[in-house]
């Protein structure tokens, strides 16, 4: 990643994953407020991914259709579990932008790239598995394009 990105992200961001409720679906109204307050104090940098049911299209209606792209930095995640080929990987990408219709991503995660044990214990794709995969060389394939892709790996901590 370069350090003029790094520097410029605020240290602090908004993960999508558990958004609040009204009924059967997310809140998008308390959402936008949300996020509102989240920008307004200066952060920039939210976090969804293709697994985390609804979060696509509440970011779309509460960040994506209400404010200018240049003044947000988007990531998604690539689901490592669902993703044993650069043609999935591809997938999931695409369904996301969809989805978000951001125009693009400014990082791409790898979600949940266990190691061994918990590829055994969750049933999910190991880092090693991903690798063999052949799927990160859609990321280099287009990074090589230019789109300015920022490609990050990481893991949770135990």
């Amino acid at each position: 990643m370069g350090e003029q990105v790094a520097q410029e992200t605020p240290k602090l961001g908004f993960g999508l994953m558990r958004l609040p409720r009204r009924g059967l679906g997310i809140d998008v109204a308390q959402v936008s407020r949300m996020v509102d307050l989240f920008l307004e104090a200066g952060f920039t940098y939210f976090d969804t991914a293709h697994v985390y049911a609804g979060s696509e299209d509440a970011i779309r209606k509460a960040l994506v259709e209400r404010r200018p792209r240049e003044s947000y930095t988007l990531a998604t995640k690539l689901y490592a579990a669902m993703s044993p080929s650069a043609k999935s990987a591809k997938r999931q990408f695409e369904t996301s932008l969809e989805r978000t219709r951001a125009g693009y991503f400014d990082y791409r995660l790898l979600h949940s790239a266990g190691y061994e044990a918990d590829a055994v214990a969750y049933g999910a794709t190991t880092l090693r598995g991903f690798i063999g995969s052949r799927a990160p060389d859609l990321v280099s394939a287009e990074r090589a394009e230019g789109d300015g892709l920022h490609v990050v790996w990481r893991r949770r901590a135990e």
